[in-house]
């Protein structure tokens, strides 16, 4: 991160990255590894099947971890544009 960026209201995360990264590598294998062993269960069940199964559960555990939060929280986008990215660089151009 740039040492002269100013984000007002910044909080940097209460967790390290290799934590957040650690508990979501495991909790993918867990998830990845139960539907594995599931849909082993049926024996009609291909193994392209399965890795297919396996990943989109990964994906879909990925998907719900990470915008998770913004579905639970509107007030993100609330009095701001959908458009960040655009955002960011709107404050950065102005504080030139």
């Amino acid at each position: 991160m740039p040492r002269d960026l100013k984000l007002p209201d910044y909080a940097p995360a209460p967790l390290s990255l290799s934590t957040i990264f650690s508990v979501f590598g495991i909790s993918s294998l867990v998830v990845v590894s139960f539907v594995w062993i599931l849909s082993g269960r049926s024996r009609e069940t291909t193994k392209i099947d399965r890795l297919l199964m396996c990943w989109w559960a990964f994906t879909g555990l990925t998907q719900m971890i990470l915008d998770g939060y913004f579905v639970f929280s509107p007030e993100f986008y609330k009095e701001k544009t959908s458009f960040y990215l655009a955002e960011v660089c709107e404050e950065r151009v102005q504080q030139r």
